[in-house]
């Protein structure tokens, strides 16, 4: 458990960092994902992590129950030669439901890490909690954001004057979770807006399914 700084010996007692993600969204913990998440985890270490000796443990949970491992046939660990680094790559099938996944591991020094996260999978499609900010915004722009709770085919934010005429349309990559759609206070031909009321109407649709919400916006100076 020992590490070599400049000729003497340090004691590391440093864990390793792990950090997950989910693809194609921004992932914060308790956010709804799809059926079929793309989910990451970063490992890091600044002495290695050990994945041989005492390997990866991945284990889930569904709606509160008990935790199962997951084999390490159902995941795919990247690993970069030379580097301090590891990515864990786990693409379940999911069922609707709350679930809770794990993950334990070890740097070279023996030092241990567990952490976990926690995702739901939603049928039904809710777009909620729409607003922006800063609100009233400078000629720096402002950011749109909302939530959906199950994966769409289309996101779409249009941004009207108050007289009713539309002016930009943004379309985010993101189609699940938390998103942001940044305006830049400019018009379709990239001329900033006057001071005023503005009005943004986000739109989701999937299988014949659309929700559609206003948010009011003001632009200053």
């Amino acid at each position: 458990n020992l590490s070599t700084m400049e000729g003497s010996y340090v004691l590391d007692t440093i864990p390793p960092d792990i950090q997950f993600s989910i693809g194609h969204q921004n992932f914060v913990d308790g956010a709804p994902v799809s059926s079929n998440p793309q989910i990451s985890a970063l490992i890091a270490d600044d002495n290695g992590v050990d994945l041989f000796v005492r390997k990866p443990e991945l284990s889930i949970s569904y709606n509160d129950g008990d935790f199962t491992p997951v084999l390490a046939s159902e995941y795919r660990l990247d690993i970069q030669p030379g580097s301090n680094q590891a990515v864990l790559n786990y693409s379940p099938t999911l069922q609707e439901g709350k679930y809770e996944l794990q993950l334990l591991v070890y740097d070279t020094d023996g030092n241990m890490s567990k952490e976990s996260t926690t995702f739901y999978v939603h049928k039904t499609l809710h777009l909620q909690d729409v607003m922006n900010y800063p609100n009233p915004f400078l000629r720096e722009g402002t950011h749109i954001t909302f939530e959906i709770t199950s994966e769409v085919d289309e996101v779409e934010v249009k941004i009207y004057t108050i007289s009713g005429r539309l002016i930009s349309v943004i379309h985010p990559v993101e189609h699940i979770g938390f998103i942001m759609a940044y305006w830049d206070g400019r018009d379709a031909d990239g001329n900033e807006v006057a001071n005023g009321v503005y009005y943004g109407k986000v739109t989701v649709k999937k299988e014949g399914q659309k929700k559609t919400e206003i948010v009011k916006m003001m632009k200053l100076r």
